[in-house]
């Protein structure tokens, strides 16, 4: 019998020993408020089946509930996750803690680079957990060049955007993430889809918002600076907290709010499918207050 191939790392891309990546660092527990932590993820987006016909692909939720300081990745081998992973959290946990508990802290460029850089890897180790394998169902959307410029540059790559906003409300140790997919060509032979992932990631009162996509084909989000204040790509120092605060209900609506930046290609026809809740719940979203 062959042997088995070896799997290979998703960020360095070698083959190695395959380790256990928490998604949140087990320190975070010392700190953080939470008691039931969960992690959610919503797929969304619309495309063309027909030449003269826009399908709204369902919208799904994936909750599982439980403590998130358990969900472990096993995607990374033990070089990474014992080298510059390992390194990164360090430093993240003397920046994180004080932001978290809301204290007032200059966040100049180094600081703000090494959160997004954290945040971003963050979000894409949270693509694996529930689909783990050589090949994962769905695939996740940060492809493979993408997760090796970040361990390479230890910066987030083209094309990622990240904000952070003073959080106010009942999530303590939350991750969201919103994946969103659009088909633009009316032809149904085309395979082409731009792909981008937003992640929400929630530790009591720092929220960080993180987007990331493999083309400028998708349109970034443009998030009011006075209440998500962008740390990638970084702009200039700032003083946490900020002024205003964001609530719950912000997080979840601004992750699948995503109609406004890509109205619909020319269509005769809009076919819902099987959506039903999922579109009454999100016209609710839309209908109310996004933030304090």
């Amino acid at each position: 019998m062959a042997p088995r191939p070896r799997r290979l790392c998703a960020f360095c891309g070698n083959p190695g020993k395959i380790t256990d990546e928490h998604l949140w660092p087990q320190w975070m527990g010392k700190y953080t408020q939470a008691t039931e932590p969960t992690r959610s993820t919503r797929s969304l987006g619309f495309g063309h089946q027909e030449a003269d016909t826009i399908t709204i692909y369902p919208h799904a939720m994936r909750e599982r509930q439980g403590s998130v300081l358990g969900f472990v990745a096993r995607e990374v081998c033990g070089d990474c996750n014992g080298g510059w992973m390992s390194r990164l959290e360090m430093k993240t946990e003397r920046l994180i803690v004080p932001l978290m508990q809301g204290k007032r802290v200059l966040l100049d460029e180094e600081k703000g680079t090494t959160l997004a850089t954290w945040a971003t890897k963050t979000a894409w180790v949270n693509e694996f957990i529930g689909r783990p394998g050589p090949d994962p169902t769905p695939q996740p959307l940060a492809t493979p060049a993408m997760r090796r410029h970040l361990m390479d540059h230890s910066t987030p790559p083209q094309h990622t955007r990240v904000w952070i906003a003073y959080h106010q409300g009942l999530y303590h140790l939350d991750i969201r993430a919103a994946e969103l997919r659009i088909s633009p060509s009316p032809d149904p032979d085309d395979p082409e889809v731009y792909t981008a992932l937003f992640t929400a990631l929630t530790v009591d009162k720092l929220t960080i918002l993180v987007w990331t996509a493999e083309t400028d084909r998708v349109i970034v989000p443009q998030l009011p600076a006075s209440y998500w204040h962008p740390v990638w790509p970084f702009e200039a120092a700032f003083i946490w907290p900020l002024q205003r605060t964001v609530n719950d209900l912000a997080i979840d609506t601004t992750l699948t709010r995503h109609s406004q930046r890509h109205p619909l290609p020319p269509h005769d026809r809009v076919v819902q499918g099987d959506l039903g809740s999922g579109i009454r719940r999100l016209n609710e979203l839309r209908d109310r207050p996004l933030h304090d």
